[in-house]
Formats: structure tokens, sequence, C-alpha cells
């Protein structure tokens, strides 16, 4: 196998790193469209300039043509440390020149260099070594020219260092990788200075370029390194409080924000960066696959952050192609929206339901007055001509219509209240249960229907809306149950029952029974336990079915009672068995006192 002469190794070794800077530097100015992308690729032209003057030296036997070659080298290394200078001032956010006195202060340096080795500096040539070069020596402008290279490398990685510093999960596979590729750039002249070379001599600085420009290309290629403009991410992840993350091409996560961290965890770990997506954001990717969001249209999700159900309106947005980064994804908080827009569509629907419980709640009062105005029509002849006593049974049943007619305009106003204001009840009174019941009773077309309080006390509630719950009932057991029907309400600590001996109602159907609509007669409508639901959550009470031998039974709770004590409330007053249950008759009576209708209200 034949082996290289020195100078044809040297000359290979010069073209090989200029042929990388190149290739970077044209890679970068056709593909990279980020801050200091084109500051980057001068670099890289600076770079390939050097190495090739440097290699003139190496080829050329001509001593003025070396000496030339020499001065150009020399030149052209301090002028690519001013521009890798410049390029991390520019990547980092400082491009005003004017606001950046560190970098007028180099460029003041470097003219100075500049001047003095091209006003005074002559070459030494020697001929003697493998092939002819300019001898490196020690001197004043070699020690300042080191030194200033020094300076404006180290600034220039601690500038750019701080960029990605700042983003606490990229602390700096890159920067590192630049800094270490940095100082085993020196590593060619260090080996020439102890004589470690074949040719101690020759300035061996510009193979160092070969070094950096790899560490430059694994950078730019393998990290990213000018994927993301440093300014904007400032602002995109540094300032923006909605959650983001950065996927590139391959949907491999870049980069991300804190509050990207709060959503899921583990972009918090070591690693997350550079995983695929639904790998380092499972929770997230779970919800909002990155497959789903191609079309770039919003997409609503809800992700449990800290306990508590959040919403958020997720959208991936693509970036230039040139940029080298895929896409955003962002994670827009519209919990408080969707809050509202759901509390508009209960509104809504609340409202409607209005209409429907106007018509519902009348027709009780309605029945019942259009009753008594037909018995009236019959009525009116034979009273007349049989004088005073018929009479006043007109008289009553004039008042039974005025008193109907009285109910609707409370039903009304009540209605017109709950649309204004909501569900809850503002004001309250303590009122008799056992009036309350009969009064509702009076209201509703019982026909031969039964009620009877089995035990009666105070309860402190909104009058009309009580009454609502009692003619809602009570039209329903006469409804489901015949016009025959018994109903019994009873008062305890902390709430009431209404229950009767219907058919009662199926365990597959209590959960449903409430439901706007819901009904199995061919003449209900399905709203009235709906109104009695509503009813008893505007009080804040809530409202069951519970378990009887026979009929139906409601049991509400939360109610605040007085029931009257054992024999205040007649024949079969019951004491309170738990928190609103009760078991009817006296319980402290002999077992033949004892309720003999154990149920509570009505059908669906």
């Amino acid at each position: 196998m034949p082996t290289l002469s020195v100078p044809t190794s040297y000359a290979l070794a010069h073209v090989l790193s200029a042929t990388v800077a190149a290739a970077i530097g044209l890679w970068v100015l056709r593909r990279a469209d980020v801050t200091g992308s084109k500051t980057f690729a001068a670099l890289m032209g600076v770079d390939v300039a050097w190495v090739l003057a440097s290699a003139v030296e190496v080829v050329s036997a001509d001593a003025a043509v070396v000496s030339v070659a020499a001065v150009a080298r020399t030149v052209l290394s301090l002028t690519a440390v001013v521009v890798w200078f410049r390029f991390a001032s520019v990547y980092s956010g400082r491009r005003d020149v004017r606001r950046d006195p560190w970098f007028v202060v180099a460029v003041v340096g470097y003219l100075g260099l500049v001047g003095f080795v091209l006003t005074t500096v002559t070459p030494s040539v020697t001929t003697d070594a493998p092939f002819a070069h300019a001898v490196s020596r020690g001197g004043p402008v070699t020690v300042a020219g080191t030194l200033f290279s020094a300076a404006c490398i180290l600034a220039g990685i601690g500038r750019v260092g701080s960029v990605f510093l700042r983003s606490r999960h990229r602390a700096g596979t890159a920067v590192l990788l630049l800094a270490a590729t940095a100082a085993a750039a020196t590593l060619p002249r260090a080996a020439a200075a102890v004589g470690q070379v074949p040719v101690p001599t020759f300035d061996h600085t510009a193979l160092g370029v070969g070094i950096f420009t790899a560490g430059a290309a694994a950078a730019v290629f393998g990290d990213g390194f000018l994927s993301i403009d440093p300014v904007a991410r400032d602002v995109l992840f540094e300032q923006f409080t909605d959650p983001v993350v950065v996927v590139d091409e391959r949907d491999r996560v870049l980069d991300h924000n804190a509050e990207a961290e709060a959503l899921c965890e583990r972009l918090g770990t070591a690693g997350a960066v550079g995983e695929r997506y639904e790998r380092a954001c499972p929770v997230l990717a779970a919800v909002a696959p990155l497959s789903a969001l191609e079309d770039g249209r919003p997409r609503e999700v809800t992700v449990r952050v800290a306990d508590e159900r959040r919403h958020y309106s997720v959208q991936r947005t693509p970036l230039p192609p040139r940029s080298g980064v895929g896409s955003t994804v962002v994670f827009t908080d519209v919990t408080d929206l969707v809050t509202y827009r759901r509390e508009l569509e209960r509104q809504n629907e609340q409202l409607d339901q209005f209409a429907q419980t106007v018509t519902h709640d009348l027709r009780n009062p309605l029945n019942v007055a259009q009753g008594y105005l037909e018995l009236l029509a019959d009525d009116v002849a034979p009273a007349e001509a049989r004088g005073a006593a018929d009479g006043e049974t007109v008289r009553e049943r004039f008042r039974a219509v005025t008193n109907a007619h009285a109910r609707m305009q409370e039903i009304v106003e009540d209605l017109q209240m709950l649309a204004r204001k909501g569900k809850s009840v503002e004001e309250t009174e303590r009122l008799r249960f056992g009036e309350v019941a009969e009064a509702a009773w009076a209201t509703v077309r019982t026909d031969d229907a039964t009620l009877t309080v089995a035990r009666d006390g105070d309860v402190v509630a909104d009058r009309s809306r009580l009454l609502s719950i009692f003619e809602n009932l009570f039209g329903n057991s006469v409804l489901h149950a015949g016009r025959g029907v018994t109903v019994e309400v009873a008062v305890a600590d902390g709430g009431f029952r209404v229950a009767d001996d219907g058919p009662g109602i199926p365990s597959k159907e209590r959960d449903v029974v409430f439901e706007y609509g819901y009904t199995t007669s061919r003449r209900g409508n399905g709203l009235g336990l709906s109104v009695v639901r509503t009813m008893a959550e505007s009080h804040g009470w809530t409202v069951s079915i519970a378990d009887a031998d026979a009929g139906a039974r409601f049991v509400f709770d939360g109610a605040l009672t007085v029931p009257d004590t054992v024999g205040d409330g007649g024949p079969g007053a019951a004491e309170g068995v738990g928190n609103a249950e009760f078991v009817a008759g006296d319980a402290s009576a002999s077992d033949d006192e004892s309720d003999p209708d154990d149920a509570s209200a009505t059908g669906p």
C-alpha cells in the first residue's frame, strides 16, 4: 500500500477541512431561515478561504506566493474569529451593533491587528522542510493575535450558550459540542508546539478549522442548532402563557415551554426532547394525537391537571419548510369559555323548558277553573229559582274559580322569576306543611282521590314553589294511579315525603323519571317530575325515589322542618327515621296503629 508524502497529506487535510466548511455553509445558506443563518454561512465561507490560503503554502514552491498566502492566512484567521463573535451576537439577540459595545471593541481590535499585519509583518519563508512555508515564530504580534482569537471564540461560545441555557431542557448539547470542538480546534497547533507533527514550524491552526466545522456540522444536523430562532423562542416559550410543544417533520419533540410540562410531567424529564411526540407526551398524545391535528383546525380536548379537569383548544401550525422545524402544537386553555358556553346552553334549555313548564303547570288550575265554570253553568238557573242556599253554592264555586286564577298568576310570576334569575330561591317563609299540601290539592282535579296528612309540621320554603311540588306530584298520582288513589304526605326533621298507593315506579326507571320529556303515559308530557326536581333544587333540597312495598314514595332531603310532636298530627303522625326517611304511624304506638300505606308520591 503506497504511503502518502507529507505535502500530499497536508494538502488533503486542508482540502477536507475546506470541503466540510463549504458544504455546511451552503446548506445553512439554502435551508436555515432563522436569525444568524447568513452570518453563520459567512463564517463558513471565511473558514474555507482561510484553509485554502493555508493550503497554498503547502502546494506552492514560490517563496513570494507563500509569503502572500501566509499574510492572507493570518488576516483570514482574525476575520474568522470576529465573524464567529458576530454570529454569536446576532443569534443571541444582539443584532444592533450600536447597542453591542463588546462587538465594537472586537472590531477595533481586529482592524488594529490586521493593519499591523499588513503594514509591518513580513513572513519568513523556509524551503528546508518537506514543503516551502512561512515559519511560525513567537512574538508580540503572535501573542496578541492568539489572545484576541481566544477572547472572541470564548465570548461567542458564552453568548450562544446563554440562549440554550435559557431553554432548561436543551441546556446545551449543541453548545457543549461547539465548545468542545472549538477547544479541539487548537489541538493541531498545540501538537506543533510540542513537536508532535511532521512539520513543526508550519502554522497548523487552519487544520483545526476542520475539527470546528465537523462539530458545527454535528450541531446543525444532529441537534438542531439552527432549527429555532432564539429571539422568537424567547417570546414563544418564555412569554407565551399557553402550553407549546415544537415537533420536527418526523414528529420528534424539539422544544417546549414550562406550561407544557404542567400538562405532561414527562416532558420535564431528561431525554424527552428528541423523542417522538407520542412517547414524550403520552398524556397529550392520547387526547390530541398529531395525526388528528394535521388539518390545522382547532380541536377541543379535556386534560386532567392537578386533579382538575381543564379544557383546551389544540391547534397544530406548520412552520416554514426552510426553518427545519415541522410545526408547533399550542394548547389554549378554554376552560372558562367552555364553562360559560355550557351555562348558556343550560340557560337556553331552561328557557325552552320554561314555555313547556308554563303550559304544564297552568293546566291543573285551568282544569279546575273550567270544571267549576261548567258546574256553574248548570247551577245558575236552578239556584236562582231555589233561593239563597243554592246561591251560596254558586258563590263558593266562583271563589274556587277565583282561587284557581290567582294560582295561575302565582305560577306565571314564579316561572318568570326562574327564567330571569335562575333556580335559587331568594326569599322563604315558615309555612304549615299540611295547609300548603291541602291548598295544592284544591287546585288539582282529584275526583275521588284522597289526601292524608300523616304528620304535620312547619317547613321553611317558598310557598309558590312548594305548591308546585305538591301540585305536580298530586296530579301525577291521579294520572298514573287512578282517580281513587290515596296520597299521603308527612314531614320530619330535615325533610318530608309524598307517597301514594298506586302501581309505583320500576327501579330501572328511577334514574330517568326526573328528566324533561320522560313519560310513560299517553296523556302525560313528561314535565311534572322535572318541575318537581327543579323546584326542590331551587331550595337546595334533593329529591329521590325510595323503595316502597306498594305505590311510589318520593323523599325530599335538606328541608328545614319542625315536625309536630306525637299526637299533634292526629292519627298516624309519624316520627322521622333517617334524614327525611319516614315510617308511617306513631313510632311509639302499637303495631296495629302503624301506617297501612308505606308509599310516597306519584308515577312518572
